[in-house]
Formats: C-alpha cells, structure tokens, sequence
C-alpha cells in the first residue's frame, strides 16, 4: 500500500532553514544537493513508513505516535494516520532533541 506523504509547512521551514545554512556555511551546490536527498528521503516514506524508529526522546516521555527517518545526521520526524504520513519536522539531530522535540510536537 502506497501512503500519501504530507509535509507540514514547519517541515517545509526547516528545510529552508537547512538550505540557508548549508549554501552560508558551505555551498550553494551542496545545498541543493542535500535538499533534494532530504526531498526525496521524504518522499519515500510513502512506500514504507513503519520502518522509521520511534524517537527515543519521545519514548522517554511515554509519546509513541511518532517515528522518525535518518539522513546524516537529520532527523525526519513523522507521524502515519490512516494512509498518511505526515512530516513534522526535519531536524539537525546534533541539536538538543528532547528539548527541541517537546516544544515542536507537543505544544
């Protein structure tokens, strides 16, 4: 079963976010590159997206209605409801998470 992927517009934000920094700090290139890996990282949980982690920050709070997907060192964090799955965040995971997490999803 194909799964429809939605990302929200905070996701659609942070992935501004990650682009501006990377084209500062790096390359315009390499932005763009990466970008797209995220894009299409993404777009692939539509074929599978229990195979993502439940994230350990959220655990620990006893919240299991989130998992998430790796690139790097981002995090792509998502939820699946029905034949959705919804795109939270997308995440520098050398972040303070717990903190970041909490305020993002839980407010």
């Amino acid at each position: 079963m194909t799964f429809r992927v939605v990302i929200s517009p905070e996701a659609e934000d942070d992935i501004v976010d990650i682009f501006g920094y990377v084209a500062e700090n790096d390359s315009i290139a390499n932005a763009q590159r990466l970008v797209m890996k995220l894009q299409q990282a993404c777009s692939g949980l539509a074929d599978f997206p229990a195979r993502g982690n439940k994230p350990k920050e959220l655990l620990d709070l006893g919240i299991e209605d989130f998992r998430e997907a790796h690139l790097g060192p981002y995090r792509i964090v998502y939820s699946v409801g029905g034949r959705n799955v919804v795109v939270h965040c997308v995440i520098d995971g050398r972040r303070h998470m717990q903190m970041l997490l909490r305020r993002r999803l839980l407010s």
